[in-house]
């Protein structure tokens, strides 16, 4: 069996050595479709439907799992 940096369980990744939760693919994942979102309403966008889209399909991808997640002060 090969050792891994990244473990996924449950669509979240975890750090292996650590155990911590590593929320930039969460991030990578809400970034994606925000802008996939942007460029199919195109430039002359509705404003009020572009919020609606971004609450219903961005945001609870970004939040899944952040129930995990745990802060600390990042280290100098």
């Amino acid at each position: 069996m090969d050792w891994v940096e990244h473990v996924k369980y449950l669509g979240c990744y975890f750090r292996s050595r650590t155990g911590e939760v590593d929320a930039a693919y969460a991030v990578g994942k809400f970034y994606s479709s925000l802008n996939h979102i942007l460029n199919v309403l195109g430039k002359q966008r509705n404003e009020m439907l572009a919020v609606h889209l971004v609450k219903t399909y961005c945001i609870p991808m970004l939040l899944y799992g952040c129930e995990v997640w745990s802060v600390r002060p990042v280290d100098p």
